[in-house]
């Protein structure tokens, strides 16, 4: 009845309104790290939601770009408590890469199984599921002689590290989406 659609109008009202507000904050990011990253190091996420961000930095580092976790947020449209999506990853990438004058290319994959990864190029930035409705990134460096996955993990909670994930707990994990940068 009218009592309800103007209930339920002013809910989408907020809701709309809270969600531009925070397109509004994402422009700058001052809680995320513009300190570059040392050699040999994992970028971890200053944010719980910055996650995205880092995964970026880790794998421009393998390639030997260097980025950091504010700039990679911003090209890659990083919101607070949203964090990123696979399309916004990409354009981040591609930016980033075009900015560098690098000739390497930014190829994205969805519904991948676990073993297509032997297939795919590494290292990639891989999307992880967390719990309900929040997702992790991580990036992909290979898998080792017995069969781990070693991964590049921005969590700061695991120390951000190089990590060595067990294929049982790596394929329950895995979202099926993955993003590498490669030669053209």
């Amino acid at each position: 009845t009218v009592r309800a659609l103007r209930w339920l109008s002013g809910i989408v009202a907020l809701y709309s309104a809270f969600h531009v507000w925070l397109d509004f904050d994402a422009w700058s990011l001052p809680s995320l790290s513009s300190l570059p990253l040392p050699p040999g190091a994992v970028q971890v996420q200053r944010t719980g939601w910055s996650c995205g961000a880092c995964a970026c930095v880790n794998l421009l580092a393998a390639h030997g770009i260097a980025a950091t976790e504010r700039e990679m947020g911003e090209l890659c449209h990083t919101l607070p408590i949203r964090g990123t999506t696979t399309p916004r990853f990409v354009r981040g990438l591609t930016l980033k890469l075009r900015k560098e004058g690098s000739t390497l290319r930014v190829r994205a994959e969805e519904g991948l199984k676990v073993g297509d990864l032997d297939a795919f190029p590494k290292p990639c930035l891989l999307g992880i599921r967390g719990s309900l409705l929040v997702g992790h990134a991580t990036v992909l460096l290979g898998k080792t002689p017995d069969g781990l996955y070693r991964t590049a993990d921005s969590l700061p909670i695991r120390g951000g590290k190089f990590m060595d994930v067990p294929a049982d707990e790596f394929a329950r994990s895995f979202t099926g989406d993955a993003i590498a940068v490669v030669p053209p």
